[in-house]
């Protein structure tokens, strides 16, 4: 497993692993030569122990010849110089026996030859203390010649003896210096090793951390933190590597590519959903402009349909003028029937041909009330329009209102995709306060190992600064997250303000609509009013025929001028009545229908 799948502490405990077996192998190295050189310094102990031996076996020789002058000297006192003599031999013996347990080489055979002459001297010692101790009971001067002559012949074999423990010292003496040298070497190749151990640890450990702190630390981070610096700069096309690591900054690395991949996704998204934003105000722009000249149109026919009511009216006023001025002379004319009996045949005529021309004016007035009839359908036919037509503008509204609230709930989505990039961020920043925490913990250690610790701690800070980068990196990044919620914000704002627009405009078109129903049963109403004056006028149509029939039966019937006068009287005054009736409730249905005319104008 490589060092990009280890986590960071790993690679730290990997570096801290080879500095501890690099202490380890320098205290292997310091036990094994501390081993060695108190082995060698026992050994120089040892020698030097051997030769104080040595020298005191001399001594014992020389404190033995000695007595033996003593002795000579003195037989009176045998008994006590042979005490001495017998421990100075104890001593030797002892002495002796400690060499031969730890004798090996030429000692062995150095201290054969001093038990070889010791044991001719000890002969001759023991001659000597015999006879000082006989001397005793004997004559002294010649005794004492004696015993000096033994005692000088003794101090012969001390001699060769103290020649043999010399060769013996000097056995030791030599084994001594050799061993001291040995020591010397062993000391030296300690502090060899012990130093080419420190140099190889510290600069395998320095070699170590900064390969592994700058190649599997160092570089991938400083990558990464590009990586992030692209993404902030709006760079959302370029590769992200090293997802596969499995340590922190593989962890980074894939948790940039989700970022990386919200961000295209929302980039992506924004501009879908501006350009249906886009294509839906043109949309809108244009279907107002369509409903603001459909609203012109229906005000230049409302105006027309005015026009042609005014004209109408003028009609009607006309016709009221024209059968007044009619029934007048009607009256006129039954009145001189009633006065005059004589010219009824020529009044007759008169009135026949009078009532010729109220039966034209009459057909005429049904004529115009006819057209008014078609008018008036012509206007409700044109209000239904102008309601289906609002009907259809409210439904558009509702439309836009839906595709608002759609344009809302994306941008609300925006939004949310907002705050999980800032998740994503905090997760960054977490790593990063990690990775300075491993850091500092890195320099503290490397502080605490000192002069071996130093190339560490140069990796450590090393990491922390580029941590501490990449945390400046993350705020920019959180900052400018940040302004696109606020922007976001924004535009819901201004999206909730045209939603707020969208259901006004709804509600006046609602409203416009229902204007528009009382607009069609205004209509409906003329329309059945109208109807009901054309059977009127078809009424008087046929009353003038009737007159006119009378008229002519006038001619033959002279009698009944006067009843057939006062028959006329009466009709033409019921017809006066009848026709202001009719003009009246036309003004009046006139002037009820031209109210929601100027309710829809305004």
């Amino acid at each position: 497993m490589g060092m990009s799948n280890q986590k960071v502490m790993a690679k730290i405990f990997v570096i801290v692993a080879l500095m501890a077996a690099g202490a380890f192998a320098l205290a292997g190295i310091g036990l094994y030569s501390a081993t060695t050189l108190r082995q060698a310094v026992r050994q120089v102990d040892q020698a030097s122990e051997m030769a104080l031996v040595s020298a005191a076996i001399e001594q014992s020789v020389i404190s033995l010849n000695r007595a033996e002058f003593r002795l000579a000297a003195n037989p009176g006192g045998a008994a006590g110089i042979a005490e001495d003599i017998a421990r100075e031999r104890e001593r030797f013996v002892s002495s002796l026996d400690s060499l031969r347990a730890e004798a090996s080489g030429r000692a062995i055979e150095a201290i054969a030859s001093v038990e070889q002459v010791f044991a001719d001297y000890e002969a001759g010692l023991q001659n000597l203390v015999g006879e000082a101790q006989i001397a005793q009971v004997g004559a002294p001067t010649s005794d004492e010649l004696r015993l000096l002559t033994l005692a000088q012949q003794s101090q012969q074999q001390a001699r060769e003896l103290r020649a043999q423990i010399d060769q013996l010292t000097s056995i030791y003496s030599e084994r001594r210096t050799r061993e001291r040298a040995a020591a010397g070497r062993t000391a030296d190749t300690t502090r060899l090793m012990l130093l080419a151990g420190a140099l190889l640890s510290i600069l395998g450990g320095a070699a170590t951390g900064a390969l592994i702190g700058r190649n599997a630390i160092a570089q991938p981070l400083k990558r990464a933190v590009a990586r992030v610096e692209r993404l902030a700069k709006g760079d959302l096309e370029a590769p992200i590597e090293e997802t596969a690591r499995k340590d922190e900054i593989g962890t980074l690395n894939a948790a940039l590519e989700v970022f990386q991949a919200s961000m295209r996704e929302q980039a992506e998204l924004r501009a879908e959903r501006e350009r249906e934003v886009q294509r839906k105000a043109e949309e809108a722009e244009k279907e107002a402009k369509r409903e603001a000249e459909r609203v012109v149109a229906m005000q230049r026919q409302a105006e027309a349909e005015r026009a042609e009511a005014e004209r109408l009216a003028a009609i009607t006023a006309a016709f009221e003028e024209e059968v007044g001025q009619s029934v007048a002379a009607l009256a006129s004319a039954a009145e001189e029937l009633r006065a005059t009996a004589t010219s009824m045949a020529a009044t007759a005529e008169q009135t026949a041909g009078e009532t010729s021309n109220v039966s034209a004016s009459t057909e005429q007035t049904a004529s115009n009330i006819q057209m008014v009839a078609s008018a008036t359908e012509e206007l409700s036919t044109s209000i239904k329009e102008v309601g289906r037509q609002i009907a259809r503008t409210s439904s558009i509204a509702e439309r836009a209102a839906r595709k608002v609230a759609d344009a809302i709930a994306g941008i609300d989505d925006l939004e949310a995709s907002a705050s999980q990039i800032g998740e994503v961020l905090t997760l960054i920043s977490d790593v990063t306060e990690q990775t300075k925490l491993l850091a500092l913990n890195a320099t503290i250690e490397a502080a605490r190992a000192g002069e071996a610790g130093k190339g560490f701690a140069v990796v450590a800070s090393e990491v922390r600064a580029l941590a501490e980068q990449t945390e400046r990196a993350t705020a920019d990044v959180t900052r400018k997250v940040n302004a696109i919620q606020t922007r976001t914000s924004e535009a819901a704002e201004a999206v909730r303000e045209i939603e707020t627009v969208v259901s006004e405009v709804n509600e006046v078109s609602t409203a416009v609509a229902a204007t528009a129903d009382q607009q069609v049963a205004a209509t409906t109403e003329i329309s059945r009013n109208v109807n009901e004056a054309a059977s009127g006028a078809e009424s008087v149509s046929r009353a003038v025929g009737g007159l006119s029939e009378a008229s002519e039966a006038t001619s033959s019937a002279a009698s009944q001028v006067s009843a057939t006068a006062e028959s006329v009287a009466e009709r033409a005054s019921g017809i006066q009545s009848r026709i202001a009736d009719f003009l009246r409730e036309a003004a009046r249905r006139d002037a009820s229908s031209r109210e929601p005319q100027q309710i829809m104008a305004a």
